[in-house]
Parts: C-alpha cells; structure tokens; sequence
C-alpha cells in the first residue's frame, strides 16, 4: 500500500551527487525505465519522462489508468502500483483499497496494463491481484511481489509474497513467501550470482 512521498533522483554517477526533486513532489508515484529513458507516473496516472541529468520531470500525456480518488484530501485511500520498463514498453499494475488494515477490498479493481512510453497510453491487459507492490523481470520471467499482512497480525504490519506474472492476460501464479523479516517490497531489480538470477529486495 502507498501513501505519496517526495520523489527525488540520485546520480550515483556524480562524485558528492546530491538528490534532485523531480518536481513532482508528493504526487509521484513509481520510476522506471525503458531503452535507457526514465519515466515517472503520479498519483493522476500521468505519465512523465524524466532527465536523468536534473532529475526534471516533463509530462508526456494522460495514461487513462484511474487517478487516485481524493488527491490531497484526509480522505484520499491506500493504493498498490508497480512500473516497469521491458520490450520496449512500460507495464504497471494498480488498484485503490477500501480501508486501511488488512484484509483489503478494491475500490478500483486491480489491472494490469501496458503503456507506451512515447504518448503515454495505457491499454488494459487484464485483471490481476490486488496489493501488487513491485514488478521486476528476471531471466524473462515476470514476478510481480505482493504485500500481505504481516507476522504477529496488526494494522501497520506487512509482508510480501512473490507470483509469476503473466504479462499477456494478468493470471499469477504463486512461488515464494519473503523471509518473515522482510516487510512490503515496494521495489526491486534482478541480481546476478554464480550464475542464477534472483528477484532481491530493494
């Protein structure tokens, strides 16, 4: 579940980098990149690309996936989205909660959708599981990680599962519980060892 942060880009890169506000300020939401561009959604579902340089963010266009409800009001709900770039093309999975505790329902169904990076677009894949957190492809395999309630149960307390996401249709398929320690992955990028992938932690 997500409730809006600052965004800001670091530059590795740079000696002394400092962070750079995208100028999105709490309206982002995820990052992600495609042949070598980044690109950033926010809480409207607008797609924006941004300068790797300045961390600038500039609006490409309306994605037509449905903008949080109640955008900076008390009342604005938990959601779950995921952004990653493959192919090609972006792909984000979304939902809007009701409540604010597990177990959760979905105000906005959970879908997932394919996006182009040049004007924005969404289209609809299909439907998929709700509290999905993160994306991350390994070795051409999908895992989209899910947050669950935690261990002992409480209100603020997460965990993450881990499913094989189809990206043609949106069906999962589970694989793994993330060691109990772990709380909600809300990022995560492939790590090469000894010649095996594995989807770690971010």
């Amino acid at each position: 579940m997500v409730k809006p942060t600052r965004a800001f880009l670091f530059d590795a890169r740079a000696a002394g980098g400092r962070p750079s506000p995208t100028g999105l300020d709490g309206a982002a939401v995820d990052l992600a990149e495609v042949d070598g561009k980044l690109y950033a959604t926010d809480l409207s579902n607008n797609l924006y690309s941004v300068n790797p340089a300045t961390g600038a963010a500039t609006l490409i266009g309306p994605t037509g996936i449905p903008a949080v409800p109640g955008i900076g009001t008390p009342n604005m709900p938990l959601y779950d989205e995921s952004l990653y770039g493959a192919r090609g093309k972006l792909y984000a999975t979304f939902d809007v909660l009701v409540g604010y505790s597990f177990p959760f329902t979905a105000l906005i169904d959970p879908e997932l959708y394919v996006i182009d990076p040049e004007t924005g677009v969404a289209t609809v894949v299909g439907p998929t599981i709700i509290n999905g957190s993160a994306l991350v492809e390994v070795s051409g395999t999908f895992y989209l990680f899910r947050e669950v309630q935690g261990t002992p149960p409480g209100p603020l307390s997460s965990a993450a599962t881990v499913y094989i996401l189809d990206l043609k249709n949106g069906n999962t398929s589970f694989v793994t519980n993330v060691e109990t320690t772990a709380s909600a992955v809300i990022g995560a990028f492939p790590v090469y060892r000894m010649g095996r992938d594995f989807p770690h932690r971010r």
